[in-house]
């Protein structure tokens, strides 16, 4: 079975692995396995190649990864995922993704009592 990793949070312009796990729970399976990005989505762009093999010698998880950009803002998009053995598809798996905006700068203000002796001074320009 095919299980993904992603990120919980992408904003625009992220560099983001997309993790694929592949669980075989057969001891005689020996094959190698293509795991493949299958058609993704808009906004989103694979910047690694679109398959990657793995030999595959009895049970056990093991994970391919993939390199993505988040090159445009999207809502409720999708990244697919296959999984072939011999050019047949042994599995599937589809992901629900977003990719927010960019985040506006944090500021910090903190606020504290002062008393009379206290100075502070600001410098403004010409």
């Amino acid at each position: 079975s095919l299980s993904v990793v992603l990120p919980r949070q992408v904003r625009l312009g992220d560099r983001f692995v997309a993790s694929v796990n592949l669980l075989i729970d057969d001891p005689n399976f020996n094959s190698v396995v293509t795991v493949k990005a299958i058609n993704p989505c808009y906004g989103v762009y694979l910047v690694d190649q679109d398959s990657k093999s793995i030999s595959v010698n009895g049970s056990g998880l093991r994970y391919v990864t993939f390199i993505y950009e988040a090159g445009d803002i999207t809502k409720s998009r999708y990244i697919q995922f296959g999984a072939f053995s011999d050019s047949t598809l042994i599995d599937a798996v589809l992901v629900p993704f977003t990719v927010n905006p960019t985040q506006y700068p944090v500021y910090i203000g903190t606020s504290f009592a002062v008393n009379s002796s206290f100075t502070q001074s600001v410098s403004l320009p010409s």
